[in-house]
């Protein structure tokens, strides 16, 4: 569902050679699966630190990759 998200947001992104645009929207999509799940678990024992930060940092550092990969610079 990601990759969906992200191909339906970004549009038409650039992919290397040799790589689909259906396979980069996929890799595109677990990396950033994998990176919220990190961050989730690092989370998980740093309560203090509140929800909408997190939230704000990982928007602020996953989307320009994202949106870098759309033609968006």
């Amino acid at each position: 569902r990601l990759a969906e998200v992200f191909g339906a947001r970004a549009g038409r992104i650039i992919v290397p050679a040799g790589v689909s645009e259906t396979q980069a929207q996929a890799m595109v999509a677990e990396l950033a699966k994998s990176a919220l799940n990190g961050l989730a678990g690092w989370w998980w024992s740093h309560r203090d630190v509140e929800r909408a930060a997190v939230e704000s940092l990982s928007f602020d550092l996953l989307w320009p990759g994202i949106a870098r990969l759309a033609g968006e610079d």
